[in-house]
């Protein structure tokens, strides 16, 4: 995050992958107010540098994200994805039992804004 004045640039919006203490991450409070966040700037499309983008705006951003060309067309195919995933993820873990939540949602889904 850069800050200047009134303004806040996020660099890369990314989820947390991995092991369980890891991925517990993207649950957690964003540790600023996303309405707050004025753009977001991505370096490439890598779930780790984009995945938390449907998070954020979920959670009141509406500012400009920028990117290239390539960045932008790989996001419309792997944000919907991720948020199947996360659909998947849910049913699964609904199914099995395995979650503390009586009925587990994901973090975002597959729905467009």
């Amino acid at each position: 995050m850069l800050s200047h004045e009134k303004h806040r640039l996020l660099i890369d919006c990314g989820m947390y992958q991995g092991v369980k203490t890891l991925r517990k991450r993207n649950w957690a409070p964003f540790p600023v107010e996303p309405s707050s966040i004025n753009s977001v700037v991505l370096t490439h499309a890598h779930i780790d540098h984009t995945g938390y983008l449907p998070a954020l705006v979920k959670n009141g951003f509406k500012g400009k994200i920028y990117c290239t060309k390539a960045t932008h067309e790989l996001c419309k195919i792997l944000l919907p994805d991720a948020g199947y995933l996360q659909e998947e993820d849910a049913k699964y873990a609904f199914r099995k039992g395995f979650s503390k939540h009586e009925k587990p949602k994901p973090l975002f889904t597959q729905k467009k804004r």
